[in-house]
């Protein structure tokens, strides 16, 4: 066995050599080492001398992301139009600063504005459920129920007044109706029956 070299206190690449932590299987030396970037790592004294191990990993990563790396300031992406790169998630992913056409700014990574998935700050979602929500039912039958009219909001939507077969009238969020969960004013489920669902369509339109 070769006399052992004090690699303690060397630089290799991003890496300075803190101790002797033990040996390999095939009795190497292994060194704890303090990457520049904070975190420590274990390496084999060959890994270091021969050059083969710079860092923890981050320099790798840095390098793959560099090579990938593509400039989207200037572009727009549905509604956001991207201002500035302003950092990295924990597995690197490019982090945009945007300007949304409402006049927000929001963080997307690159991934989200390339597949569609961001288009806004978050006002285009809500825009779209506004207006599903402003479907006028009047005149459309949900099961047992006929919508007479709009009532008002709540937070989770519009409320319609319906008059029920059985000549109840109660009232019913429009996303219940929709569903297909309210279907009557409860008459229904106080009938005996064996469980069978309402054989009426959903959102017809009476003659």
């Amino acid at each position: 066995m070769g006399k052992k070299i004090d690699l303690t206190g060397q630089v290799y690449g991003r890496l300075t050599v803190l101790e002797d932590v033990g040996r390999s299987k095939d009795r190497k030396i292994i060194w704890k080492c303090q990457c520049e970037c904070g975190h420590t790592v274990d390496v084999r004294s060959g890994d270091l001398q021969s050059g083969a191990t710079q860092s923890c990993g981050c320099l790798h990563k840095e390098l793959l992301s560099n090579r990938s790396y593509k400039d989207l300031v200037g572009q727009k992406f549905g509604r956001l139009t991207v201002v500035e790169d302003v950092g990295r998630t924990k597995k690197q992913n490019v982090i945009w600063k945007c300007v949304c056409d409402c006049g927000n700014t929001v963080d997307v990574i690159t991934a989200s504005l390339q597949n569609g998935h961001s288009q806004s700050c978050g006002c285009l979602h809500k825009e779209r459920t506004s207006e599903i929500s402003k479907k006028d039912l009047v005149g459309q039958k949900f099961g047992r129920l006929t919508v007479l009219e709009d009532v008002g909001r709540k937070r989770k939507g519009v409320v319609w007044h319906c008059l029920c077969e059985c000549g109840d009238i109660v009232e019913v969020m429009a996303g219940n109706l929709q569903s297909g969960n309210t279907q009557s004013c409860g008459c229904y489920k106080k009938e005996p029956h064996l469980g069978e669902k309402i054989p009426i369509g959903k959102g017809e339109l009476l003659p």
